[in-house]
């Protein structure tokens, strides 16, 4: 795996780095298998991505209806829409439930999951970014980002592009729009929600 995971890296041209190199890598997939990647990477550090819980969860409500983003079109034993992003721990209990739940659930395992992992890591092997201060600064964001990760910033940005993920640009209010579903899952998202806050506190400590 490693082989072949050395073999594609390249840099932000698209040539292959020469001598050695940090790799970055961003799979959200990956906030399951941390404990895997510590295991392949032993020196690995981790930024972990803050965002408001209501609108990372709109935007995920938003996202399983567009059907832009099934991971598992034809899931044994699932009845509901084409599951999309990431396959969370116990998925099977979710079926049958409204899709907002099954959204708010799936946030909750996935978090929670992440959460599990970098309990067991210190503050030096853990950055925090958060979401709205990359968007609103997205130069002077990244800037920090590296330099607490000692990786040289040689870059400009002004304005980040759209990620060709994208439904609709990001704006500060477009989560009410599914803020009635996000009321009714309020007693599954503050727990995870006060969880990761306390986390954010002891590694920035």
């Amino acid at each position: 795996m490693l082989n072949s995971l050395h073999a594609r890296v390249q840099d932000r041209a698209g040539a292959r780095p020469a001598g050695s190199f940090c790799w970055l890598e961003k799979t959200p997939k990956n906030i399951l298998r941390i404990p895997f990647l510590l295991r392949l990477f032993p020196d690995a550090r981790f930024v972990l991505m803050t965002r408001d819980p209501r609108e990372t969860i709109s935007s995920m409500i938003e996202g399983w209806r567009s059907g832009h983003f099934v991971t598992y079109r034809d899931l044994p034993g699932w009845s509901g829409p084409p599951w999309s992003f990431l396959l969370v721990p116990e998925w099977r209990s979710l079926d049958g439930l409204p899709l907002g739940r099954v959204v708010a659930e799936q946030w909750a395992r996935a978090v929670g999951t992440m959460l599990d992992a970098v309990d067991t890591l210190g503050p030096s092997r853990c950055v925090i970014a958060r979401y709205e201060e990359l968007w609103r600064q997205p130069d002077q964001t990244l800037a920090g980002i590296c330099s607490r990760l000692g990786v040289p910033w040689d870059n400009k940005v002004d304005s980040l592009p759209l990620s060709s993920h994208t439904l609709t640009p990001p704006a500060p209010d477009k989560w009410k729009k599914n803020s009635s579903i996000i009321e009714e899952a309020r007693e599954l998202i503050e727990p995870v929600s006060a969880r990761m806050a306390a986390t954010i506190q002891r590694l920035e400590a």
